[in-house]
């Protein structure tokens, strides 16, 4: 717990900027926005090393701490960063009712495979850069599932970092006392968020009389002091996600939404990164349940550290005083690094092993 409340929440030494691109939705023409950050050129003679897609997680977004200290450390090492802003989440606009879910894959298909094209990146900065992705919490669960219904993604490697493989297995992680204590009000209250900024305009687009309707009755209860006290996210996602994403049930939507079962499908290196200590998506699937992913598909890397929370990972007072990159940040772009190398000698960058422990240095 340490690990989530103290490191997930520590601010970046200074907030960044970054150059907003607008573009229309192909699902339906909502309006995305992708948030650029490009690293100094000069500072690389053979040229920037890559193009680093990032899909936040859940209630996050282009100025979350976590995201920003990515981003800084990620440029520092030579990589163009563009953060793709959740519809719906912080200033990014929900206009046509459909709302970001771990099913709702639609947005990252259309950025990474339709608009950063080779094409694109080549007019933007002068070389085909290689295109990857890292995905933070549900961000990664989105970008998992993306990659397993995608079976000739352009994308030259990807990494889940901290993601729930098991919904089912978070929803009951978030529903013990200290979770519902320490992280559902903070959740809860970014969700809400999303419900007065976009609820008008869901009720407005909805084809489901039970969204509708229970979009009403949030409604009524937020003008209503303490209405929305005890509410949970697996409350949400029963009152709201499930239907706004035609699902009878949220166990019906979680079901579907758990990535895992999708990694035998994934035919780009995937890095899934995982903290055993993790209180908000819970531990992850056995070894064994690794293992046979793993040898069935060479492009699945497990990667489980024993400590680090949820986006946390802690180092020592005298490093975090002195504002050194968490282990997270460090052990991402080291291995998009690694993937960047390994391209440009032209060799197979496909990993051997099946599971990896690591040991962050605290």
């Amino acid at each position: 717990h340490y690990h989530t409340i103290v490191g997930g929440g520590r601010k970046p030494s200074r907030k960044m900027g970054y150059e907003r691109e607008e573009i229309k939705a192909k699902f339906d023409g909502n309006t995305l926005f992708l948030e650029w950050r490009m690293c100094d050129a000069n500072k690389y003679p053979e040229g920037p090393k890559g193009v680093i897609a990032v899909v936040p997680g859940l209630c996050s977004g282009p100025n979350t701490s976590y995201v920003q200290r990515f981003v800084r450390h990620a440029n520092k090492h030579g990589f163009h960063v563009v953060v793709l802003a959740i519809r719906g989440m912080g200033s990014s606009p929900l206009e046509y009712g459909n709302m970001t879910a771990g099913t709702f894959t639609h947005d990252i298909a259309y950025v990474l495979e339709d608009h950063l094209t080779s094409e694109y990146i080549t007019a933007r900065f002068g070389k085909n850069l290689k295109l990857m992705a890292v995905g933070f919490s549900l961000g990664g669960a989105m970008l998992a599932n993306h990659l397993g219904k995608t079976p000739n993604s352009r994308l030259h490697c990807a990494i889940a970092a901290e993601s729930p493989w098991d919904f089912h297995q978070s929803t009951a992680m978030m529903g013990t006392r200290f979770a519902k204590l320490a992280y559902q009000p903070a959740l809860m209250k970014g969700l809400w968020n999303v419900i007065k900024k976009t609820g008008d305009n869901i009720i407005e687009h909805t084809k489901s009389d039970t969204l509708r309707e229970n979009l009403q009755m949030l409604q009524g209860k937020m003008t209503k002091k303490d209405g929305m006290k005890g509410y949970t996210v697996n409350d949400f996602d029963t009152l709201v996600v499930a239907p706004a994403q035609g699902y009878e049930s949220a166990n019906a939507y979680y079901t579907v939404a758990s990535p895992f079962q999708r990694l035998g499908q994934v035919t780009v290196p995937l890095m899934c990164f995982s903290a055993m200590d993790d209180p908000i998506t819970g531990p992850p699937p056995a070894l064994d349940q690794w293992d046979a992913v793993c040898d069935a598909n060479p492009n699945i890397l497990h990667v489980r550290c024993p400590t680090g929370g949820h986006l946390g990972f802690m180092r020592g007072p005298i490093d975090e005083l002195q504002g050194r990159p968490g282990f997270m940040d460090e052990l991402v772009v080291r291995a998009f690094e690694s993937a960047a190398a390994n391209a440009s000698n032209s060799t197979a960058a496909a990993p051997t092993r099946s599971n990896s422990k690591l040991s962050p240095k605290m």
